[in-house]
Formats: structure tokens, C-alpha cells, sequence
């Protein structure tokens, strides 16, 4: 398996998971708010 395209899927599924909670996070204090 090629390590660069590894790495890439990491980071895109890192950034992904990052997008999620941000998003969550910013519905929660909409709704706290």
C-alpha cells in the first residue's frame, strides 16, 4: 500500500471528523443560545 495515499485518507478523514464536531458544536450553542 502506498504510505502517501495513507496519509492523505488520514488527513481527510481527520479534516471530515473535524467538520462534524464543528458543526454539532456550533448547533448546540445555537440552541443553548
Amino acid at each position: 500500500m502506498d504510505k502517501n495515499n495513507l496519509l492523505e485518507n488520514v488527513y481527510i478523514s481527520w479534516f471530515t471528523t473535524m467538520s462534524l464536531v464543528f458543526n454539532v458544536t456550533l448547533n448546540v450553542v445555537q440552541v443553548a443560545f
